[in-house]
C-alpha cells in the first residue's frame, strides 16, 4: 500500500467527518465526542504518513502499522456508512419508534468504541515507532516517483492500475478520465493541495501565536 492512497483514504474519512448531516447525527445521538476524537486522531495519523512510506523500506514494525492502519481506514469508512444511512432512515422515519432507535444506537456504540480504541493504538504506535511529521519529505517523494515510476511522460499509466482507480473513486471520478489521459495532472494537483494544508497543520502544531505569548509572563 503506497502512502498517496493511504493518505487519499484518511483525507475520505475526514471528509466525512466534516459538519454535516452525519455529524448533526452523531450530536442528536450523543457520540458525536467520538466522531471528533477520530477526527482528531486521523489528521495527526495522516501528517507522519510520508515520514512512514521511507521507513516502511527497512522497518517490517512500520510496514505493520501501515497495514494495520490500512484496514482500520475500511472498517471506520464502512461504519461511517453505516451511520449515514442510520441517520437518512431516522429522517425519512421521523415518527419510528423511539425505543427501536434506542436499541439501534445501542448496537452501534462498541463498534464506535472499539474504532476509537484502535486510533488510539494506532497514534501511540507512530510515537513508539519514532514516525515524525516532516514537511519535507512528502516533496521529496513525489519527486522520486516523477522521476522513477508511473508519472513519466508516458501515453498510458504503467503498474498500480488499482491503486490509480481507487483514487479516482475517492475523488469522484469515473475510470474513463484515466482512459482519456488526465489521471496523472488530476492526482499531482490533488497531492499539491494536500500538501499545502499539511504544511499549515504542521505550523499550526509546533508554533505559538505571537498574543499568546505576550500573554505568558
Amino acid at each position: 500500500m503506497g502512502e498517496p492512497l493511504l493518505t487519499a483514504y484518511l483525507q475520505s474519512l475526514l471528509d466525512k467527518l466534516a459538519p454535516g448531516p452525519l455529524m448533526n447525527f452523531s450530536i442528536q445521538e450523543g457520540f458525536d465526542s467520538e466522531l471528533r476524537k477520530w477526527r482528531s486522531m486521523l489528521r495527526k495519523i495522516k501528517l507522519v504518513l510520508g515520514d512512514a512510506e521511507e521507513k516502511q523500506m527497512n522497518d517490517i514494525e512500520v510496514k505493520r502499522w501501515m497495514d494495520d492502519l490500512l484496514l482500520l481506514a475500511y472498517d471506520a469508512d464502512d461504519a461511517l456508512d453505516d451511520f449515514d444511512y442510520e441517520a437518512l432512515q431516522q429522517q425519512n422515519n421521523s415518527s419510528s419508534d423511539p425505543a427501536t432507535r434506542s436499541r439501534q444506537l445501542l448496537n452501534m456504540l462498541p463498534l464506535i468504541k472499539m474504532i476509537t480504541a484502535r486510533f488510539q493504538d494506532i497514534e501511540e504506535q507512530k510515537s513508539d515507532l519514532g514516525l515524525e511529521a516532516k514537511c519535507g519529505v512528502r516533496s521529496s517523494i513525489i519527486n522520486k516517483r516523477l522521476e522513477t515510476t508511473s508519472l513519466l511522460d508516458s501515453p498510458e499509466v504503467v503498474g498500480r492500475e488499482q491503486d490509480v482507480i481507487a483514487i479516482l473513486k475517492l475523488m469522484g471520478l469515473s475510470e474513463t478520465t484515466e482512459a482519456e489521459g488526465h489521471v496523472n495532472p488530476i492526482i499531482m494537483s490533488s497531492v499539491e493541495e494536500k500538501l499545502e494544508e499539511e504544511a499549515e497543520e504542521l505550523i499550526s502544531l509546533h508554533f505559538v501565536p505571537f498574543n499568546q505569548n505576550l500573554g505568558k509572563k
